[in-house]
């Protein structure tokens, strides 16, 4: 993880004050500038994000659309399909699952007026028992381990492609 980054840290909302059971971090530097509000966007709006997004969508019925992750990057919504704004400055967006058990995360870091690194993260986090101990996370986020790190690089990897206009 990059210095500064605000993804490990306790924020407001379901999982204020829970440190995530584990945290990863993905990243890309691109010859170019980019903001965190087109970063999200290509990512929130890139073709191999959508068939997350239309999988939510049916089985959750929380729909989405282009429009409304334009309306998050806006300040004009809290949320976007399952996720919502737990944290965001100009360098760094952290949105928090519905059900409080997973977080994304996304940072933009200028190295100079032409070379960005973006980076893409997410967080595992802790079941809280009744007692208020915390419980292992379930097991499936164990068995999904590799995909999930092959997946978070591919929708880095299609966020970057859209951001450099090679993909829709």
């Amino acid at each position: 993880m990059p210095a500064g980054e605000v993804l490990s840290q306790a924020h407001s909302g379901r999982s204020a004050n829970i440190t995530p059971v584990s945290t990863d971090c993905f990243s890309c530097t691109l010859s170019k500038s980019v903001t965190l509000t087109s970063f999200v966007y290509a990512f929130y709006s890139n073709w191999f994000f959508k068939i997350e997004l239309n999988i939510i969508g049916f089985f959750a019925r929380m729909p989405s659309s282009d429009q409304q992750a334009t309306e998050l990057l806006q300040g004009l919504k809290n949320n976007f399909s399952a996720w919502e704004l737990e944290y965001r400055d100009e360098q760094q967006l952290v949105m928090a699952d519905k059900l409080g058990a997973t977080k994304q995360w996304f940072m933009v870091k200028q190295i100079n007026s032409s070379q960005t690194i973006l980076y893409f993260g997410s967080a595992i986090m802790p079941r809280v028992k009744p007692d208020g101990t915390q419980a292992k996370p379930p097991v499936i986020f164990k068995l999904l381990g590799g995909f999930h790190q092959w997946y978070s690089k591919a929708l880095l990897s299609a966020a970057v492609k859209k951001l450099m206009g090679n993909l829709k």
